[in-house]
């Protein structure tokens, strides 16, 4: 959460996400308003959280917005003092949808098999899926996707490999998807 943030997390050279509404920095007169994100919380930073992702230097910084049809001119020029790299505008879902980049249905599952059966199974579903669909929405055309653990080892998920080493020296399976 952004209200977590510390100036140091921007020291490591780690991605950083950070999530908050728009309440947190929806205010004009800034350092006059009651936001913490425009405060200076002296024991903790030497500036205000604002100003301190203002000036991260060289780190890029990406802006999701989620519900992008509501964001209003003041949001709009608070977000772009950060100047972000990227500004993404989430879109109505009705009209994304209709647009066909995300399908009307999707279902999720969850197997905890080895890679050879959870794919084996994988696959029998989507089978059973498309034999549903054919008869009833044939124009649809389901999707099956395997999404493996990465850097993790195969026989004991609770160790990582390390990330650092080069990837024909790594214990984990390849990054599938």
């Amino acid at each position: 959460m952004l209200a977590e943030y510390q100036e140091n997390l921007l020291l490591e050279n780690e991605p950083l996400v950070l999530f908050a509404t728009v309440g947190t920095f929806n205010q004009k007169d800034k350092e006059a308003g009651n936001r913490q994100i425009y405060q200076c919380k002296l024991d903790e930073q030497n500036q205000s959280t604002w100003e301190s992702l203002k000036n991260r230097g060289q780190r890029p910084i990406f802006i999701v917005y989620d519900e992008g049809h509501n964001l209003s001119d003041q949001q709009t020029d608070l977000l772009l003092e950060l100047k972000p790299e990227v500004f993404l505008m989430a879109m109505p879902t009705n009209e994304v949808v209709e647009a066909g980049l995300v399908k009307k249905v999707i279902q999720l599952a969850s197997y905890e098999n080895p890679r050879e059966e959870t794919i084996s199974s994988l696959i029998e579903d989507l089978k059973v899926i498309e034999k549903q669909l054919h008869n009833n929405l044939p124009n649809q055309r389901p999707k099956a996707i395997y999404v493996c653990r990465t850097n993790v080892l195969e026989f004991d998920p609770s160790l990582q490999d390390n990330i650092q080493q080069n990837f024909t020296e790594r214990k984990a399976p390849p990054i599938l998807i």
